[in-house]
Parts: structure tokens; C-alpha cells; sequence
């Protein structure tokens, strides 16, 4: 899931392309993908994240 949150905070595109899969990983039934889903979600929406992608266009 590392992975999936580094590509996620390339750009705009990949971070949007990250987060849905990110939501898709989170309804699958295991509580490890999950917790990891969510955490990957919170940094690829965070604020600081989203700021840093926007000053790159």
C-alpha cells in the first residue's frame, strides 16, 4: 500500500486514480485492507497533499 500512496502524490491525475482505488480496496472484506485503505485515503486527501499537487499545475 506504500506503493499505491507514492504514486497517489505524483500529480493530480494519479492522486485521483489512488484514491479510488484506495475506496475500492477499503470494501473488500479484511479488516488489514481496510485499515490500510484508510490510512492510504487520509494522506492522499489530506490537505498538505492536495495543496502540494495543486502548486504543481
Amino acid at each position: 500500500m506504500k506503493a499505491l500512496r507514492q504514486i497517489g502524490k505524483r500529480n493530480l491525475n494519479l492522486n485521483k486514480k489512488a484514491i479510488d482505488t484506495a475506496t475500492e480496496i477499503k470494501t473488500m472484506d479484511s479488516k488489514s485492507a481496510k485499515w490500510i485503505a484508510s490510512d492510504a485515503l487520509r494522506e492522499l486527501t489530506s490537505e498538505k497533499v492536495q495543496k502540494r499537487l495543486s502548486k504543481k499545475l
